[in-house]
């Protein structure tokens, strides 16, 4: 009976000890959950219903900053939050609607070991071994020299860092090229872990490359796209793309999506924007969550693991 006791008393420390092991590495991250997740966006929730006075204090303010967020949303004369709001969904829709199946194609590509991918991998995984600054900054640089260096040869080309019908298009091409590196790198070597027994048995059957991609790939690395999708969509309201690396906090009005106006106007004004911004992030989110929720359901419903 003693010995048996023994074993159970040597069983409770060790499962304390276990416990407070495991206790101990998830207590930083932990904290750093609480503080910079909860405790911050609580804040933010109450700041949604404040404003600061001329002395720098903040007041109660109920929801006038919400009214005045509806009211800039549908203003006909200041169109800045309007055309933030649709800047931010179509920044996502073509970024995922083009970038993601491209990724896909150039990562099978890269997955087979094609021949010149080993060299269309190391163009598009430049952005991200050079710093994003530095890249961000020699794009904008050139594409503020190309119509002047194109002018002495007779080309007429556009200033698309300046003209109004071009500056979107030059955030989404950059977020684009930018978002290439990681995807390109993640797709191939999750393709590597399929089993290449299942891919064997494709190709006995007479599966093309397309259909072998589209038929036996994509349906079993469907969860990491999901991942990517669900995120983007979480991100589409705090995603502000290249716009404050080109144009500092004065970026074209063409040009501007959520996170950036969130991020200018409280850099350009301090403390005085924390409640309207608040008040346009607790919105954003609400709109964000149940779309978020929607595409994570539609994905779950079409992976073939859970039928």
């Amino acid at each position: 009976m003693k010995k048996q006791g023994g074993k159970v008393l040597g069983a409770t420390v060790a499962r304390w000890k276990e416990r407070g092991f495991i206790g101990a590495v998830l207590a930083y991250p932990l904290l750093l959950f609480i503080v910079f997740y909860i405790v911050v966006n609580f804040n933010s929730f109450l700041l949604a219903f404040q404003r600061v006075d001329i002395n720098y204090n903040y007041v109660f303010n109920g929801v006038e900053n919400f009214k005045q967020v509806f009211s800039d949303l549908v203003s006909k004369d200041n169109r800045t939050l309007s055309l933030a709001v649709i800047n931010s969904f179509l920044m996502f829709i073509f970024v995922t609607g083009i970038g993601m199946p491209l990724n896909l194609i150039w990562g099978y590509m890269i997955f087979r070991k094609w021949r010149g991918t080993a060299a269309f991998r190391l163009i598009v995984m430049l952005p991200s071994i050079i710093s994003g600054m530095l890249m961000a900054l020699m794009f904008q640089k050139l594409m503020y020299a190309l119509p002047s260096m194109l002018k002495t040869i007779g080309i007429d080309f556009p200033h698309m860092m300046t003209d109004p019908n071009y500056v979107f298009g030059m955030t989404v091409f950059y977020s684009l090229w930018t978002g290439f590196g990681s995807a390109v790198v993640m797709y191939p070597n999750i393709m590597a872990n399929i089993d290449k027994e299942i891919i064997e048995a494709g190709r006995i059957d007479g599966c093309n490359s397309l259909q072998e991609l589209w038929h036996i790939i994509i349906p079993l690395i469907l969860p990491t796209i999901a991942t990517f999708m669900v995120t983007g969509v979480a991100g589409i309201f705090n995603n502000m793309g290249p716009n404050y690396t080109f144009w500092d906090t004065s970026a074209p009005p063409e040009a501007t999506n959520v996170g950036y106006l969130i991020y200018a106007r409280v850099l350009r004004n301090g403390a005085a924007e924390y409640g309207y911004t608040s008040a346009l992030g607790l919105c954003c989110t609400l709109v964000a969550f149940p779309i978020t929720l929607l595409v994570k359901y539609i994905f779950d419903k079409v992976d073939p693991v859970n039928d």
